[in-house]
């Protein structure tokens, strides 16, 4: 079944519902729910990181479980450190090999393109690194790792503004997922992922559409991470349709959450898109308030890409102060890093506000 098909289906399934006693043992089900799995899903990515930093710690023995271990404390890092991906994934991958490990391997390659996609590497080198991630999946029989690379392929793609790959991608991951696999994270991040690829696109209502789906998907299961990756995006897509309160006042409720479970890069970029509001709202003050925020985070634990799509956004709070010296300085270092990482899109943005520098001058 095709995700937009399962989308339609669940919102039928809803409006459907009138009855008012069932829909009130359904909110008591959803509440006994959430408590009782508030404290599995409540772990941030801190707690976790510490917790396999022990698990290793314990386990010195050259084996398969000391491959998983290092690539689960690899992928841990995803919110948090990029450079720590690339280090652990490099060890898991080296141990594997002498193991002849397949599992190990292809989830080393995964985790070491996921690596290179945040510190900004060229996007052939990160499809690369998946694809063979994908291909030793096939032969292991592995589905849910080849759903999880296909799901990876199509961010590669996006981030190349190759949309129309992208979005295929995505669909294939989502169908091995449903074929092979339950519901599970996984499959709220490739719906996620999709809903991303249209907001780039511009395409705000079907935006909309996967984002709200993954959002009351990840609230039925009491995930706060899922909910914090895409809060942002959701805000954005209502700030588009015309809804500039509701969109602030969203961004502003879950904002600190992605702090708050260490989830340093969706705040990074929840504060771009804010910042993005303020500016078309002519709003400067506000929007610079959360671009230092911002930036802070970026340089502290190294997300290149939110930082250079921060510094445009400096870069046209600093043009609206007439500071022109020093809004050109940001606006080439904008332009110049998101050459250098090939962020395509990004650098369209830089190369137009650059123009309005120069004609300013």
């Amino acid at each position: 079944m095709k995700l937009c098909e399962v989308i339609s289906k669940v919102k039928s399934i809803f409006s459907s519902v009138t009855n008012a006693t069932f829909i009130k043992k359904v909110f008591v089900w959803c509440f006994f729910l959430l408590v009782s799995f508030s404290s599995i899903q409540g772990q941030n990515y801190d707690n976790i990181i510490d917790d396999l930093h022990q698990e290793l710690r314990t386990h010195p023995s050259k084996d398969k479980t000391r491959v998983d271990l290092l690539n689960d404390l690899s992928y841990a890092y995803r919110r948090s450190a990029p450079a720590k991906i690339d280090a652990f994934a490099q060890q898991a991958l080296e141990l594997a090999k002498e193991l002849d490990y397949l599992k190990g391997k292809a989830m080393a390659y995964k985790n070491l393109g996921i690596a290179k996609y945040k510190l900004g590497n060229h996007p052939d080198t990160i499809i690369a690194l998946y694809q063979k991630c994908y291909e030793l999946s096939k032969i292991g029989g592995d589905y849910y790792n080849q759903a999880a690379c296909l799901n990876n392929i199509g961010l590669s793609y996006r981030y190349r503004l190759q949309y129309t790959e992208a979005i295929q991608s995505f669909q294939s991951a989502y169908e091995i997922h449903e074929k092979y696999l339950p519901l599970d994270r996984l499959r709220l991040l490739i719906i996620g992922n999709m809903g991303q690829a249209y907001t780039n696109m511009d395409d705000h209502e079907d935006a909309m559409l996967y984002l709200e789906q993954v959002i009351t998907l990840a609230e039925q299961q009491n995930n706060e991470a899922i909910i914090a990756m895409y809060m942002a995006d959701y805000a954005f897509a209502q700030y588009k349709g015309g809804k500039a309160k509701e969109a602030v006042k969203t961004m502003l409720k879950y904002l600190p959450m992605t702090k708050g479970i260490g989830d340093y890069q969706t705040f990074a970029r929840a504060t771009r898109l804010l910042s993005d509001i303020f500016i078309e709202e002519g709003q400067f003050d506000k929007a610079d308030h959360y671009i230092k925020q911002g930036l802070r985070i970026s340089e502290q634990y190294n997300f290149p890409v939110q930082k250079c799509q921060l510094m445009l956004n400096r870069s046209k709070v600093l043009m609206d102060k007439k500071k022109l010296v020093a809004a050109l300085e940001a606006g080439e270092y904008a332009y110049g890093c998101a050459e250098e990482r090939m962020v395509h899109l990004q650098q369209m943005k830089a190369a137009k506000h650059l123009l309005s520098i120069y004609l300013a001058t």
